[in-house]
């Protein structure tokens, strides 16, 4: 077994042509393959697993780990989107609005 993206939790492999139990991470992988619309922080709290771990066994594609000195680059491409939806949950609810991101103030991380 492998994972999409290298985090301590998808590391383990199962010994070559072993039958045994599933592990943690095939449940993990099944348990979201079932429900790939779902919150992930319930899922996080059900697995007992960092948000981190979860966000690294999903699919290729469906989530992307960049360095925070990114933020700007990646802010200012969004505005070029248009209209898009953010969602937001947390335990305590979850938020969703819909427009077009304002361009970052200048020097808004210095």
């Amino acid at each position: 077994m492998t994972c999409f993206k290298p985090s301590t939790a998808c590391r383990k492999r199962p010994p070559e042509g072993r039958d045994h139990a599933p592990d943690t991470l095939t449940l993990r992988r099944r348990d979201l393959a079932a429900k790939p619309d779902g919150v992930l922080e319930p899922f996080t709290e059900t697995h007992r697993a960092p948000l981190r771990a979860v966000l690294d066994c999903l699919p290729d594609g469906a989530a992307v780990s960049v360095r925070g000195d990114r933020f700007e680059t990646i802010w200012n491409d969004l505005t070029t989107w248009g209209d898009i939806t953010f969602v937001v949950h947390t335990r305590d609810g979850g938020f969703e609005t819909k427009g077009s991101p304002p361009p970052p103030p200048r020097n808004f991380l210095v």
